[in-house]
């Protein structure tokens, strides 16, 4: 029996960009730096701020996450045109509170599924995408919001300590000169459908979600055993789920932090897909704990359609022979892309989104 696959139909986001899907893609298609000084309380490093201009319409909450999420849910669901239906609501996070988060997300939409939270580190976006298609498959839901969320604070220093040294500048994925990473915050929202509940309303498929795969290496608390055998094992498995081969892999959605141990490990696992395109928006974006994942799906679903692999926007001089796509992005058919993410704790999740015809 072939796995039933659900479709993605809507995308939401929030991001250092600004406020939407269409910002989001506009600054890693033209691989604009987002980071920088923040402004909404003492930080002594560059990051990844939502620009504080930006409105939020959405229910007052004490919580900024909370509201970068319903934001990101609301338009995702305004993009799939999805009114009625069992919706269930799978969240990935690092920091934020799990009660303010269904509040407020509970008073902005009706939701008659499950609501559940994952706490899996920065591989969390991707593991509350993989719940929900799991959802979508075994029809406990018609509807899977799937979200990853996290928001600048006082604690992010303290998060990020673990991780390795910050940046004192940009964040390099894959660069000789790379100084470490940035943190970032924001909100991206994937909404997955049942292909025969999309049948019955007559909407709009914009991709599937092809596969996941999670594992783990349980080696240490930061760090990665040195072959990471768990990266490459997640892909695999979810290329083996996704019915595909390495070969067909268009792009590799790098998790890309710009650490000097995490990229070095992910180019080992990238190298044994072959030579897929391999960039990372968090030159561009930082890296948003949570919601970094699941930005970076929003993101492939977009270059999906558009036919065009975001660059590695902060590139100037590779450390590795993989094929590392220029700033400036590159202009390229795009069927598959496989996207991993990491989280402390050694939880890898690799999901695969593939193109379809729209109807």
């Amino acid at each position: 029996m072939v796995p039933l696959r659900p479709l993605v139909t809507g995308l939401g986001a929030v991001s250092a960009a600004g406020l939407g899907r269409t910002p989001l893609w506009d600054a890693v298609r033209h691989g604009k730096v987002c980071t920088g000084p923040v402004r909404r309380f003492a930080f002594p490093h560059p990051a990844g701020e939502v620009p504080p201009e930006v409105g939020l319409d959405v229910p007052a909450h004490r919580s900024l996450a909370a509201r970068f999420l319903a934001a990101a849910v609301l338009e995702a669901l305004g993009h799939a045109c999805v009114t009625s239906g069992r919706i269930g609501l799978f969240v990935g996070t690092v920091l934020a509170d799990p009660r303010d988060l269904f509040d407020v997300v509970r008073a902005a939409v009706a939701l008659r599924g499950p609501a559940v939270l994952v706490g899996s580190g920065c591989a969390a976006g991707n593991d509350a995408i993989a719940l929900g298609a799991n959802a979508v498959a075994a029809d406990e839901v018609d509807v899977a919001i799937c979200a990853g969320v996290d928001e600048l604070g006082p604690g992010t220093a303290a998060a990020f300590a673990g991780i390795g040294p910050l940046s004192p500048d940009v964040v390099r994925p894959f660069d000789a000169g790379r100084l470490g990473t940035l943190p970032a915050e924001g909100a991206g929202v994937l909404v997955l459908e049942h292909p025969r509940h999309l049948a019955a309303r007559g909407g709009t498929a914009l991709a599937a979600l092809a596969g996941h795969a999670s594992t783990s290496d349980a080696h240490y608390r930061t760090r990665r055993t040195p072959f990471d055998g768990a990266v490459v094992d997640s892909l695999r498995r979810c290329l083996h789920r996704a019915g595909r081969r390495a070969d067909q892999v268009d792009w590799l959605c790098a998790h890309g932090s710009g650490t000097r141990a995490g990229d070095a490990v992910e180019a080992v696992a990238a190298a044994s897909l072959g030579t897929p395109a391999v960039s990372s928006t968090k030159g561009a974006l930082g890296h948003a704990l949570g919601a970094a994942a699941a930005l970076d799906a929003v993101v492939a679903v977009q270059a999906l359609r558009a036919g065009f692999i975001p660059g590695n926007a902060t590139l100037r001089h590779a450390d590795t022979d993989l094929d590392l796509v220029e700033p400036a992005g590159r202009r390229a058919p795009v069927r598959l892309v496989l996207s991993p993410a990491f989280g402390l704790g050694g939880g890898v999740c690799t999901i695969a989104l593939e193109a379809v015809d729209e109807r």
